[in-house]
């Protein structure tokens, strides 16, 4: 008598082998480039190191020369929270109608409690309605509270309602307990 041959092959419709629906690579969402988020528009262009960000709260340390402002006539509104972070030491956050324009030198308007802060440029604090206009060099009035102070340019510390204009140079003038010291000017 004959009989069937009958094989038992093992079942190959599931493999042991690892999972390969999820990898190990590293998740690439997320550089290390600088980090720059902004929540309304904010706009930044800059030419001649300095650091400038205003408005309510407003911080910005820079540790190489941060430019701000412009070449030729550039506008840049800041209004609402803006964050900005970079590798190679900008850090600026500018929270309420900040306003900077500039036609060869740099104009700034602040209106609420901007800071200044760099540390090898020239470091501003002004806390409230601190309009900064130049044509030439720099022009800075600054109506309450402004503090300026900087490590390697011009440290500044004014109450109430300096007004600080220049032509081509540097012209401060202040009528309210005004500090001025600088470090190598």
């Amino acid at each position: 008598q004959s009989r069937p041959i009958e094989f038992s092959w093992p079942d190959q419709s599931s493999s042991s082998g690892p999972d390969q629906s999820s990898s190990s690579a590293p998740d690439k969402t997320s550089s290390v480039a600088p980090d720059y988020s902004s929540s309304a528009a904010s706009n930044y262009s800059s030419s001649t190191a300095f650091d400038y960000s205003s408005s309510a709260a407003s911080s910005c340390s820079s540790s190489t020369a941060s430019d701000y402002s412009a070449q030729l006539l550039l506008t840049t509104p800041a209004q609402a929270a803006s964050n900005y972070s970079s590798s190679t030491g900008l850090d600026y956050s500018s929270s309420t109608a900040s306003d900077y324009s500039s036609s060869t030198g740099l104009d700034y308007s602040s209106s609420t409690a901007s800071d200044y802060s760099s540390s090898t440029g020239l470091d501003y604090s002004s806390s409230t309605a601190s309009n900064y206009s130049s044509s030439t060099g720099l022009d800075y009035s600054s109506s309450t509270a402004s503090n300026y102070s900087s490590s390697t340019g011009l440290d500044y510390s004014s109450s109430t309602a300096s007004d600080y204009s220049s032509s081509t140079g540097l012209d401060y003038s202040s009528s309210t307990a005004s500090n001025f010291s600088s470090s190598l000017v």
